[in-house]
């Protein structure tokens, strides 16, 4: 979907990169939480997603500290935490 929707690659222009940026996910490292936690590292999501809704969510994402002191990926609101979560969670 995303090497597909003009909308998503527009967005991804906007940051500098492609969809083939989003196949190899592992050179971002802060995606690769190898430890449990309550933000899914996921990116199933964006194929189920509206762009609207994605770009709401990618606008929103903040980065945060958990309990250890480590830096993972977090809200800013918990309106969106929580349409983030309604992807994931099916």
């Amino acid at each position: 979907m995303c090497k597909r929707d003009p909308l998503i690659i527009a967005y991804l222009e906007e940051d500098g990169m492609t969809p083939q940026d989003l196949e190899n996910l592992s050179k971002y490292h802060i995606l690769e939480n190898n430890s449990p936690g309550a933000l899914h590292t996921e990116t199933v999501w964006l194929n189920k997603g509206k762009p609207d809704e994605l770009k709401a969510i990618y606008d929103d994402i903040t980065i945060l500290r958990n309990e250890d002191g480590l830096k993972e990926i977090g809200f800013q609101t918990l309106e969106i935490a929580k349409l983030f979560f309604s992807y994931v969670g099916d």
